[in-house]
């Protein structure tokens, strides 16, 4: 058997690697892409990888790995969005839209009924910092922070639920 060669190896697999990616993301330029960050995780993780005689197969789970990752930031991100219509209405989560406009005001008196750790807690939330950023900031812990995120959403939806019930 002859010297295994990382480099060669990885050069040679990489029309495969495409092909593959091509078909996972119909899109030859978001294809190209993920090969590129499989290559790079690959070269930085080579000497995990150099004893191996199959880089082909680890190629193939990087890419898919690396695919299903954006996949889900993206589906996380759409969830999270809040489309702005020109009617001035919001579409938020896919639901029914909210038609606003003096409605800023009524939610504004709803979360001054908090008090002031839950305000700051709820305004990191909105702001979309993570669980353990919201628990940094605030120097509390972790399950601390997601109990009182919990609380605070039950108290916070009888209001905006008779909200939501009254803009139908």
């Amino acid at each position: 058997m002859g010297t295994f060669n990382f480099e060669h190896e990885l050069i040679c697999i990489q029309e495969k690697l495409l092909k593959f990616a091509v078909v996972l993301t119909h899109n030859p330029e978001y294809a190209w892409d993920l090969v590129q960050e499989t290559n790079v995780k690959i070269l930085e993780n080579r000497d995990k990888f150099e004893k191996h005689y199959y880089p082909i197969k680890i190629g193939y789970t990087f890419v898919k790995n690396l695919f299903i990752s954006d996949r889900r930031k993206i589906k996380q991100r759409q969830e999270k969005a809040i489309i702005f219509d020109p009617e001035d209405q919001y579409n938020i989560g896919g639901g029914e839209p909210v038609k606003i406009d003096h409605d800023y005001n009524y939610i504004l008196k709803i979360l001054d009924n908090l008090d002031d750790q839950s305000l700051k807690i709820i305004k990191l939330l909105i702001e979309g910092k993570s669980y353990a950023e919201i628990s940094k900031i605030m120097n509390i812990p972790e399950g601390t922070t997601k109990s009182q995120i919990y609380h605070i959403r039950q108290r916070l939806k009888p209001s905006l639920a008779e909200f939501l019930k009254n803009k139908k």
